[in-house]
């Protein structure tokens, strides 16, 4: 194996924007799925462009519910461990959009 190669494979890498269908399986055969994120760059992507992205990411079938859950979340507070903690009161809470006001977080009940 080459230094560049062994290189590469100590990376984390944000799949952000990536079709998973063209990019996964590259990145599947060069490291461990433990090291593939999703970082949606929201807000500057933009709600719209984020959306398609993750229902790509969930209609990709070479991944099974626990590897996209990894990918969008688990991975990334593993890397972050400190913000494990935020992330437990953030699954608690509820977004609710209006767009006369909107994004609303309220506690989940």
């Amino acid at each position: 194996m080459s230094a560049g190669v062994s290189q590469l494979q100590r990376l984390y890498y944000d799949t952000t924007f990536s079709d998973p269908a063209t990019v996964f399986p590259s990145l599947q055969a060069l490291v461990e799925l433990s090291q593939l994120l999703f970082g949606s760059d929201y807000p500057w992507a933009g709600e719209a462009i984020t959306s398609l992205t993750l229902l790509r990411l969930e209609s990709y079938q070479a991944l099974d519910q626990h590897a996209r859950k990894a990918v969008k979340r688990d991975n990334a507070l593993s890397l972050f461990p400190r913000l494990t903690a935020a992330a437990s009161v953030a699954a608690g809470a509820v977004r609710q959009y209006t767009p006369d006001k909107g994004i609303n977080l309220e506690e989940d009940r």
